[in-house]
């Protein structure tokens, strides 16, 4: 049998000199029309809001509550309302089933500095020497760095 033919689409981070980009595959030409019409802007992982950085050191996300799928009603058993049987971390773990409906989860992530650092610049070392061709970005300070 023939395989399907796939509808692709790539699209480009939206922050300023930023070179990133995502590649999105749909299975029917409907879908990628819906898409290309949404037209949503897209921003890299690094420059969305959940992005822990030097300026920005705290970050929550909370889901929506358990009961059956959103996007699937006829699916059987508990999902985490956006659409997760399971969520799991380094050493945690939680199954929606053993969870009454109505029950959330609520993930923090918070950066912990030393407490011996004065400013952030001292932990990395800087000038920009480590930096991604294809990003601009240095990985050891996360400054876009434009060239």
């Amino acid at each position: 049998m023939a395989k399907r033919r796939e509808y692709s689409r790539v699209v480009h981070c939206t922050s300023p000199g930023c070179k990133e980009f995502g590649r999105y595959v749909y299975d029917t030409c409907k879908d990628y029309d819906a898409a290309v019409k949404a037209n949503r802007p897209y921003t890299c992982l690094r420059h969305g809001s959940r992005m822990l950085s030097p300026t920005n050191l705290k970050a929550e996300w909370i889901s929506k509550p358990t009961g059956p799928s959103e996007k699937y009603p006829n699916l059987p058993g508990r999902w985490f309302g956006n659409g997760f049987a399971s969520v799991h971390a380094e050493d945690m773990r939680a199954e929606a089933t053993d969870f009454p409906d109505g029950t959330r989860i609520k993930i923090t992530m918070e950066v912990i500095l030393p407490p011996d650092l004065k400013s952030i610049s001292e932990s990395t070392n800087c000038p920009h020497r480590n930096v991604q061709d294809f990003t601009d970005i240095c990985l050891d300070c996360g400054r876009n760095i434009n060239f």
